[in-house]
């Protein structure tokens, strides 16, 4: 599951504005033949399965049954966004809708991290970690954090 899930909540709130909403069901990511996609959701070798294409809930089928998990459709369950580099770069596209620049860096000296920011043309906000989609939900939770405080 997802070991980010307080960041990704506050990613959801902070950049997206996102509230709940309950579903009666979960609507399950299709592949191109319109199935239920058993690679939805990846977790390494041999974990995958479906995953809900409104709330980012996913799981294994291989270890688990989707009976046994009771897990409901709540969209204000964050998606993944500081562990798929997909739901991260809505974070970058949310943050320059809301007027933010954005640059990255690989720092290939600190064994393979990745530094990530935004800028609002009069400060940088910066955050680095071992991921990509991590360094930009952290950077975007600064950035914003910064200018709700008035500091700019």
């Amino acid at each position: 599951m997802n070991e980010n899930r307080g960041l990704d909540r506050q990613v959801a709130e902070k950049v997206f504005s996102l509230f709940e909403t309950k579903h009666p069901e979960h609507e399950w990511l299709r592949d191109s033949s319109g199935d239920v996609d058993p690679f939805g959701y990846e977790a390494g070798d041999y974990h995958n399965g479906p995953r809900c294409s409104r709330c980012g809930f996913g799981y294994c089928e291989h270890c688990e049954a989707l009976e046994e998990l009771e897990e409901p459709c709540i969209t204000d369950t964050p998606l993944p966004y500081s562990q798929s580099i997909t739901m991260a770069w809505q974070v970058v596209e949310k943050m320059r809708e809301l007027g933010f620049g954005s640059f990255h860096d690989q720092d290939d000296a600190e064994g393979g991290g990745f530094e990530w920011g935004f800028h609002n043309g009069h400060k940088i906000f910066e955050a680095s970690s071992t991921s990509a989609p991590l360094a930009i939900c952290k950077a975007a939770l600064e950035a914003l954090k910064e200018n709700n405080d008035g500091s700019r």
